[in-house]
């Protein structure tokens, strides 16, 4: 969902169309936000990941976020958000890491941020993790029965128990099911 401040700005539309000098800046501000605030915001802006779901209140998920404006993303990412487990980060970040991370969140995160980059040791994530994303975007249920799974779909569910799961949190059925239970008998790693 694109938040209601870009439809009434056109900021993404801006951020396509604009000079070298903002483009530069949005690429900065991926760069900071895939390696300071995807933990717990999410690659994708929407708060889905393990972190978030041990945090009251919950972070923010940019998606549904109403009034998201560089300025108020600045002042939340300099100052914390005081109640919140958003902590300030004007000691850990330069006042131009600040202003390009605020600058893409307001986007809308222009592109999504990938936090499994080369940049931040994921080489060849893709490829090499590929069949645990149904289970990661929610496509398949990790409860799903075992008889309902292909082979590689079995291989996906244990990848994402083993590795994915520490970071994020799957879809189980609303029956209470125990999502972390492996075929092996072990937990999440």
């Amino acid at each position: 969902m694109v938040a209601p401040f870009l439809r009434k700005t056109g900021l993404r539309f801006f951020a396509r169309r604009s000079g070298a000098a903002e483009r530069s800046a949005l690429v900065h501000g991926r760069a900071v936000y895939e390696f300071n605030c995807y933990f717990c915001h999410g690659y994708r802006g929407d708060a889905r990941t393990l972190a978030a779901q041990t945090l009251d209140p919950p972070p923010l998920n940019f998606r549904r976020a109403e009034n998201l404006t560089p300025e108020r993303v600045e002042n939340a990412v300099r100052f914390g958000r005081p109640g919140t487990a958003m902590a300030p980060f004007a000691a850990r970040l330069s006042d131009e890491d600040i202003r390009a991370v605020a600058l893409y969140v307001a986007s809308g995160l222009a592109g999504d941020a990938a936090y499994h980059t080369v940049a931040n040791g994921w080489p060849d994530h893709e490829r090499r993790n590929g069949a645990a994303f149904p289970f990661v975007l929610g496509e398949i249920l990790l409860d799903a029965p075992e008889e309902d799974l292909t082979p590689a779909e079995i291989a996906g569910r244990d990848l994402f128990r083993s590795t994915c799961v520490n970071c994020h949190t799957g879809r189980t059925r609303e029956d209470g099911a125990d999502m972390f239970r492996r075929t092996d008998g072990e937990g999440p790693r």
